[in-house]
């Protein structure tokens, strides 16, 4: 059975936050169950683009700093971090600086990895994808521990574990791979190649503050208070989308991830381990439940279980606004230029309409 470690923490308090990815690592069996004390070990945070931390689009400092502090504090001497930024204006360098783990990063002697340059690499054993054009920092490393971000994403509605292995391809080589992969399936599919290559041995991710809307980089900062820990990054993301209400198979590198064998997304094979004791995904969705708005860039479509009132001026959504996503059975929702209130997160979420021509948000009530 898969593990998940989930350690509530609610700010990013640096003593917090070092207190409970110490929990969550001590979870999952100890940090020398995963890395070597003689081996180069590459810490991957999000580093997406220059932005501000409290902006919730990169990996936070106060997490990166945590387990930096933490693999010292063992021992571990040969350690590195880096990502390779989706903008080609933002070096990795510019976008730790701006982040703040650029200074977290000199605080505990890691160095920035070559995330600049890269070479091509092949995978034979590929399903989709024969080779990678890999950051020459990834290709240098023995161990690899995965720092991503909670966010949704417009392609592949979350962006959590698997999504973030994508900085590990080098500048406007990344650009050119979704061109080569261009809708959500064969991209995550190539994903799932991208972590059999890789193969990081440890994932944490912060959700302490998380992005719902229109992610990886427009949406909205959204209190989630937790981190969680695995070894199994389709495992991880599957926790992750059922904390917000999305339903992990609708999630194509879930999908994906599990059709390639490395990980599985099946909830009933997967084992919560919290500081309180085990739970099943089930009971920690109940209990950690946040509504959450999740773009569907795909579709547009909104899926109703309930309606009350006339909802005909909706019409197709897609072409009223192109990017307005699904509010599915189990209340996943999001907000782009229209705006949907949360109303509740319970049993029964409610939201309201408002925007859209020819609706009345008054008298219109979405209920799920």
């Amino acid at each position: 059975m898969a593990r998940v470690a989930l350690v509530p923490c609610n700010s990013y308090d640096e003593e917090k936050v070092f207190a409970a990815v110490q929990t969550g690592v001590n979870l999952m069996g100890g940090i020398s169950a995963f890395v070597k004390p003689d081996e180069k070990i590459l810490l991957k945070p999000n580093l997406l683009s220059k932005a501000l931390p409290q902006r919730a689009i990169t990996t936070h400092p106060a997490v990166f700093s945590a387990v930096a502090r933490l693999l010292r504090e063992e021992g571990y001497t040969h350690i590195s971090y880096g990502d390779s930024p989706g903008s080609p204006t933002a070096t990795p360098q510019k976008a730790a600086e701006s982040c703040g783990i650029g200074e977290a990063a000199q605080k505990y002697g890691i160095a920035l990895a070559d995330f600049e340059s890269g070479s091509i690499v092949t995978f034979p054993k590929g399903y989709r994808a024969k080779s990678f054009y890999l950051c020459h920092g990834v290709q240098e490393a023995d161990a690899f521990i995965n720092l991503p971000k909670m966010k949704t994403h417009a392609l592949e509605r979350i962006t959590g574990a698997v999504k973030n292995l994508y900085g590990c391809i080098c500048g406007i080589n990344k650009a050119a791979g979704h061109a080569q992969y261009p809708d959500s399936t064969v991209f995550a599919e190539m994903l799932a190649d991208l972590h059999r290559y890789v193969k990081p041995r440890l994932h944490i991710m912060d959700g302490i503050v998380a992005m719902e809307g229109n992610g990886p980089t427009s949406g909205t900062p959204k209190a989630m208070n937790l981190l969680l820990f695995s070894d199994d990054p389709v495992a991880l993301d599957t926790v992750f989308a059922a904390l917000v209400n999305l339903d992990p198979a609708t999630v194509p590198t879930n999908t994906a991830g599990a059709a390639a064998g490395i990980g599985t997304c099946n909830p009933d094979d997967i084992g919560i381990l919290t500081p309180a004791g085990v739970m099943t995904v089930a009971q920690a969705a109940e209990h950690f439940l946040g509504g959450f708005a999740v773009v569907d860039g795909v579709t547009g479509q909104v899926q109703m279980a309930e309606v009350e009132g006339d909802l005909t001026a909706l019409g197709d959504l897609l072409a009223v606004f192109n990017g307005l996503g699904e509010v599915g059975k189990h209340g996943a929702h999001f907000r782009f230029a229209l705006d949907i209130e949360l109303l509740g997160v319970h049993a029964h979420p409610a939201f309201v309409l408002q925007g859209l021509a020819g609706l009345d948000a008054q008298k219109h009530l979405l209920r799920l």
